[in-house]
């Protein structure tokens, strides 16, 4: 059974490529010498759409680098060889987590991703649901949610709560502030694959950047969401009794 042809089949079911392919929009992608290569990229080709992908070759040190966008891409979604009207796309090694970078070339938090991927789903799926998200995620999804007449489920850490709401088909998407992500109909397990080509598709049928789309969602939830990190340092009989 060839596993990549029947993935690539199911993005095809589950991602409007039509969309992309229409609004000739363009990405910068990185998989970082992960397993991501030649899937999403060969998804966003295979359909017609202009992709310019990165670190496609195997290497299990990962290039020794920090994961994150080397300055070369971050420049190439702020413009450099036309790719203004697309952005950032990667993956980690294991294509689980996704990681975005708008046209600007400005990072963007994984909490902020999820409310919007959901507030679209919604809207253009009609899949009139509630969202799902671990203890540890912003509840800015929770506000979108609202904003649809629907609810949040809170799970515990640990993404195979989130995937168990995905068995049952309760919810249009869950997922978590470490850069997990799945919805409805797919597998009950985080896809950064999947939440790349979703955000691609998003960009290309609202026509904004994703900064922009934030400060919609804003305007529609009635207030900002920002996310802040905080550690706590416990001591031993703190977590004890936690």
């Amino acid at each position: 059974m060839n596993l990549r042809e029947t993935y690539l089949k199911r993005l095809e079911e589950l991602v409007n490529f039509d969309v992309l392919r229409k609004a000739k929009a363009k990405f910068v992608v990185d998989v970082l010498h992960g397993c991501g290569a030649g899937y999403l990229d060969r998804a966003l080709s295979d359909h017609g759409v202009s992709v310019q992908a990165m670190r496609t070759d195997r290497d299990c040190l990962f290039d020794a680098l920090a994961r994150t966008f080397p300055r070369k891409s971050r420049a190439a979604a702020q413009g450099g060889d036309g790719f203004w009207r697309g952005c950032g796309l990667a993956t980690d090694g294991d294509a689980d987590r996704f990681g975005i970078i708008d046209r600007d070339g400005t990072w963007v938090s994984p909490n902020q991703i999820l409310a919007l991927v959901y507030d679209y789903l919604v809207e253009t799926r009609k899949w009139n649901m509630p969202a799902a998200r671990s203890v540890a995620t912003s509840q800015m999804i929770d506000a979108a949610a609202k904003v649809h007449g629907q609810t949040t489920y809170q799970t515990p850490v640990g993404f195979k709560y989130i995937g168990q709401l995905i068995r049952e088909d309760k919810i249009a998407l869950g997922g978590e502030e470490s850069a997990g992500l799945t919805i409805r109909g797919h597998i009950p397990e985080k896809d950064g694959i999947l939440a790349c080509l979703l955000v691609a598709e998003m960009l290309a049928a609202r026509g904004a950047s994703i900064k922009e789309q934030i400060q919609q969602l804003f305007k529609k939830i009635g207030h900002e969401f920002w996310p802040v990190r905080e550690n706590l340092h416990l001591s031993d009989e703190q977590k004890a009794n936690a």
